[in-house]
C-alpha cells in the first residue's frame, strides 16, 4: 500500500487532500505531510514514499528547487504531483513531474490523476 508525501503551507489544505485521498479509494496507506519544500526534503530522507503532492507555491524554496532536489536524491522513480491554481500551470511545464492537479479539484479527478501512478 502506498505512503504519500503531502507537502502545503495550509493545514486546511492537506486535510482536504486526505480527504479527497480516501474518498478516491486509491488503497493509500499512510500519510506523511510537510509545510514546505524543506520540511517536505527531510521527510523524504526519513520515510519511505511513493508519491508527492506538493503545492506550487512553496514558502521555503521554490517549486523548481523541490522538484530538482528531490530528482537529484530520489530519481524519477517516485511520482510527483503538483497541485496549482490555474495561473500556475504555465510555469510548472519545465519541470520533471508526472501531473498536475489544478484548485479546486474533486475526489474524482484526484482519483483519475494519481491511479496511473500508485
Amino acid at each position: 500500500m502506498p505512503n504519500v508525501l503531502i507537502v502545503d503551507d495550509s493545514r486546511t489544505m492537506r486535510s482536504i487532500i486526505m480527504r479527497g485521498l480516501r474518498k478516491a479509494e486509491l488503497g493509500i496507506d499512510g500519510f506523511v505531510e510537510a509545510e514546505d519544500g524543506l520540511l517536505g526534503l527531510r521527510a523524504l530522507a526519513n520515510q519511505d514514499v511513493d508519491l508527492i503532492l506538493a503545492d506550487v507555491g512553496m514558502s521555503s524554496m521554490s517549486t523548481a528547487d523541490f522538484v530538482r532536489e528531490v530528482r537529484q536524491k530520489h530519481g524519477s522513480a517516485t511520482p510527483i504531483v503538483m497541485i496549482a491554481g490555474p495561473r500556475d500551470e504555465n510555469d510548472m511545464a519545465s519541470l520533471e513531474i508526472d501531473g498536475v492537479l489544478e484548485k479546486p479539484f474533486t475526489a474524482a479527478q484526484l482519483s483519475e490523476t494519481l491511479e496511473r501512478l500508485i
